[in-house]
C-alpha cells in the first residue's frame, strides 16, 4: 500500500529542513531537471494565463509534450490528466509562477511517460513522482534545486495523491492493451450414475473408528486433543495482544507525526 498522506508530507519537509548541503546523495542515478526544460518560459507565461480557452490549453500542452503519441481516444484521456495538472497550477493560492509551473508539469511528464512506457505499478509511479519533487524542492546544487516551497510540497502532495495517484489504475487499464483469453470446455464422454445397490440382509452396520479410510481421524488421545486447544487459545491469546499492540504503535507514530508537522510549522513561520 502506498505511504499515508500525512507521513509523505512530514518526510518531504523533515527532508526540505533538515537535510546538510554537504551530504550526498547514495543514488547514482542520472538526475533530471524540469525547471523550463519541457516548458520554456515562454509558453509558461501563456498557460499562466486565465483567459486561455481550454481548447487551446489542450493544444499548446499537445505540442509541448508530443502528445500527439497517443492515438484517440486515449490521446484525449491523456490530455486531459495534463489539463488536470495545469489546473491546479491556475488555481492554487497563491497561483503558481511560471517556473513552478514549468517545473511540476516537467516532473508529471517524466513520471507519467516513464509508467506509460515501463508499464510500471502504482508504488513504483508514486515513488518516481517523490523522487523528482524531492529533486526540486531541495537547494543543493548539483544534486537538487529548489523550485518549491515546504508549503507548495504539501499542497502538491495533496493534489498528486487525490487527483493523480488514487485514480492511476483506470489511467492504467485505459492506456495499456488489454489481453482476453476464451475458453471453451467440450463434453468428451459421458459417465452415468453407478447403479442403485439392493438392500440385503447381509449388510452389516460398522462403527466408523473401524473403517480403514477413517482410522486416521481417531487417533488423537485425550491429552492431545487437549494440548491442541490449549495452543489454539494460546495463540489467540498472542494475536490480540499483537493486535493491541500494534494499534498502541499506531496512534504513537501519528501522535509524533503530528507534534513533528507542528515544529515544522514553528520553524516555516520563524
Amino acid at each position: 500500500m502506498c505511504m499515508p498522506l500525512r507521513i509523505f508530507i512530514s518526510k518531504m519537509a523533515s527532508r526540505i529542513t533538515k537535510e546538510s548541503p554537504k551530504s550526498k546523495p547514495k543514488s547514482k542515478r542520472k538526475d533530471i531537471w524540469c525547471i523550463f526544460n519541457q516548458v520554456p518560459s515562454e509558453p509558461a507565461g501563456r498557460l499562466l494565463n486565465r483567459e486561455l480557452e481550454v481548447a487551446e490549453e489542450r493544444q499548446v500542452l499537445t505540442e509541448l509534450f508530443g502528445l500527439e503519441e497517443f492515438e484517440e481516444p486515449f490521446r484525449s484521456v491523456v490530455v486531459e490528466l495534463y489539463r488536470k495538472v495545469l489546473t491546479f497550477c491556475k488555481t492554487t493560492d497563491p497561483q503558481f509562477s511560471a517556473e513552478k509551473l514549468s517545473t511540476l508539469l516537467g516532473i508529471f511528464d517524466v513520471a507519467f511517460k516513464k509508467a506509460v512506457k515501463k508499464d510500471i505499478s502504482q508504488q513504483k509511479f508514486y515513488n518516481v513522482f517523490k523522487q523528482l519533487l524531492l529533486a526540486h524542492s531541495i537547494q543543493r546544487p548539483p544534486y537538487s534545486l529548489c523550485a518549491f516551497s515546504s508549503q507548495d510540497v504539501t499542497a502538491i502532495a495533496e493534489f498528486f495523491v487525490e487527483e493523480v495517484y488514487k485514480y492511476y489504475g483506470l489511467y492504467h487499464f485505459k492506456l495499456h492493451p488489454r489481453y482476453e483469453l476464451s475458453l471453451n470446455t467440450e463434453t468428451l464422454f459421458k459417465v452415468g450414475l453407478p447403479p442403485e445397490l439392493p438392500i440385503t440382509s447381509e449388510i452389516v452396520e460398522i462403527s466408523s473408528k473401524e473403517i480403514p479410510d477413517l482410522k486416521k481421524f481417531f487417533h488423537l488421545t485425550i491429552e492431545e486433543i487437549e494440548t491442541e486447544a490449549r495452543e489454539k487459545e494460546i495463540n489467540e491469546i498472542l494475536q490480540i495482544a499483537k493486535t493491541r499492540l500494534q494499534r498502541e504503535m499506531d496512534e504513537k507514530m501519528k501522535r509524533q507525526d503530528e507534534d513533528f508537522l507542528v515544529e515544522v510549522q514553528a520553524l516555516e513561520k520563524k
